[in-house]
Order: C-alpha cells, then structure tokens, then sequence
C-alpha cells in the first residue's frame, strides 16, 4: 500500500518526502481551492486535526474530498471538539501565537454532520475523547508541558484517560471523531 499525503507547505512536504520511503508521498496542495486535484482516487481520506484549520472554506473542503474518494469510500475527520471549553479555546486561540485564530477554529459534530450530508456521505460512527491525558501529553507542545513532567504523567495520565473514555460525550470531550462513506449521488 502507498500512503499520500497533502500540506499547503513546500516546506513541509519537502521534509515528509526527504524522511519517509517508498509507501510515502507528500503533494503540495490546498483542499480548500476549487481547482484542487490529485488525479487519484482513495479508498480512505484521514484529516487528523486539519479540517479546523479550514474553516473560511469547508464546503469546498469536504466537497473536494468527494472527488477524490472512490464509490463507497470513506472520509475519516479527527476535530477538536466546540462544545467543550469553547470560550477558552477561543480564547488561547486568540493570545497565543501557535494559532491563526482567524482561520481555525473547533468544530460542532452537528456542523460536519450538516457538511457531510449535504455532500452525500452518510456516517457510519460517531465517537468523543481526549480527557487530561490528551491535554497534557498530546497538547505539550501548545501547553508547554515540561518533557520531565510528561515522562512522570503519561503512564498514569493513560491509564486515567481510559477509565474516563467511557464517560466521554460531546459535552467533556476535547474531540470528535467520524467516519464518513461516499454515498452515490441520487
């Protein structure tokens, strides 16, 4: 199998296509620009935690999407969840300098669900997670989690995670997860 991915930054995709072998490949290109083509086709598309990073454009984002699916495929989006801490978010989003608040931003499940069916997917799972684990040790670098501290934390921190994994709902969840199939167009 190949796997492909896609990055708006030269920079980026250079490094990707530098560090990864022969079943990787990185193509410059912008999901939110009509004229967006890769002139392939996927069984699968995975947007971990880049979807929210579109928002001026998502329409023609999950639109795009389609093109590249096969019949019957599936589109996997990993978000950051806006009805957990969303004003604090918005918040952070706005003073620290790792974000460009004008163009990213959470995302309501109920907002990729609208998108998503108006786009003909139909969902085939809905899940939440992310608990303090999540927030200390995925999130360290934004949180400026200290290395000695992720390194006492991780184990226990997973351990805790897991417990409160099945208490997740949209309400205590830092994100979402969907999984989306390519419907024919009727």
């Amino acid at each position: 199998k190949i796997y492909d991915g896609v990055d708006i930054s030269k920079k980026a995709i250079n490094l990707f296509n530098k560090n990864n072998g022969k079943d990787f490949k990185g193509f410059l290109g912008d999901f939110t620009r009509k004229d967006f083509s890769l002139k392939k086709k996927y069984n699968c598309l995975i947007f971990f935690g880049s979807l929210h990073h579109m928002t001026q454009d998502l329409e023609i984002a999950v639109q795009n999407s389609r093109e590249l699916l096969m019949d019957n495929g599936r589109i996997v989006f990993i978000e950051p969840n806006a009805a957990f801490l969303n004003t604090i978010r918005n918040l952070w989003y706005r003073i620290s300098d790792k974000f460009d608040h004008e163009n990213e931003r959470a995302l309501n499940i109920e907002e990729i669900q609208s998108l998503c069916k108006k786009n003909n997917f139909s969902n085939e799972s809905i899940s939440f997670g992310g608990n303090i684990g999540f927030f200390l040790i995925y999130n360290s670098m934004i949180l400026r989690t200290p290395k000695w501290l992720k390194y006492l934390l991780y184990k226990p921190l997973t351990y805790f995670d897991r417990i409160l994994q099945k208490l997740n709902n949209k309400y205590i969840s830092a994100f979402h997860i969907s999984v989306w199939k390519k419907e024919k167009v009727k």
